[in-house]
């Protein structure tokens, strides 16, 4: 093999390499499995909870009212937990605040082993028709939550990994800018672990 075929062959090999990392780059934003990075404005270090520059002001407001509860000496976990409720309502029907699809809202109040399952359910319906917003061109009409609100409390039983919990079953009503016929109503059940309260259902 003569030195000009080596080079073209070296040359050929870098073009397939960088090709091919484009491609990779390109394909990894389209189908939307990376969100763009969107800055944070507040978090409550303690417990990973935090507020992003898109949120919306209701959920916004809510989560200054979750930072003082989580800032007492004592924690009242009866109001921790309907704070959680209400924010994770909020931030799961907020999908006019939301990039893409793959930008579901509430997981970082799931369960950490539960957070992947829900993603993709609400993926498959709540969030499957949402457009995507990476250029902020979007014209479809969604849901903006104005209000949310726990109407009702309860405990009952939850089981997981063979545990028991005595969860927080917490009801809450839910108002938007513009009736597009979502889910007005929908019960939140959390459960204690660790001090700390995490998600673990949502029904309408």
């Amino acid at each position: 093999m003569n030195k000009t075929k080596k080079v073209l062959i070296i040359i050929l090999i870098i073009l397939l390499v960088a090709l091919g990392t484009i491609g990779v780059l390109y394909f990894s934003k389209k189908d939307g499995s990376k969100v763009n990075e969107i800055k944070q404005e507040d978090i409550i270090e303690d417990y990973g909870y935090s507020i992003r520059k898109n949120d919306s002001k209701v959920k916004k407001e809510k989560f200054k009212e979750l930072k003082e509860i989580l800032s007492a000496s004592e924690i009242d976990y009866d109001a921790y937990a309907t704070k959680v409720a209400e924010i994770f309502a909020i931030d799961v029907y907020d999908l006019n605040s939301k990039v893409n699809k793959y930008d579901v809202g509430g997981l970082e109040y799931v369960l950490p082993e539960k957070k992947d399952s829900l993603k993709m359910v609400l993926q498959d319906t709540l969030y499957n028709n949402l457009q995507d917003n990476t250029d902020g061109n979007r014209k479809q009409e969604l849901p903006e939550v104005t209000a949310a609100n726990a109407v009702d409390s309860t405990t009952g039983t939850y089981q997981y990994n063979n545990v028991n919990y005595e969860p927080y079953i917490i009801k809450v009503s839910i108002d938007y800018k513009k009736d597009l016929g979502y889910d007005k109503n929908v019960s939140v059940t959390i459960i204690k672990k660790d001090n700390k309260l995490f998600v673990v259902a949502i029904e309408p």
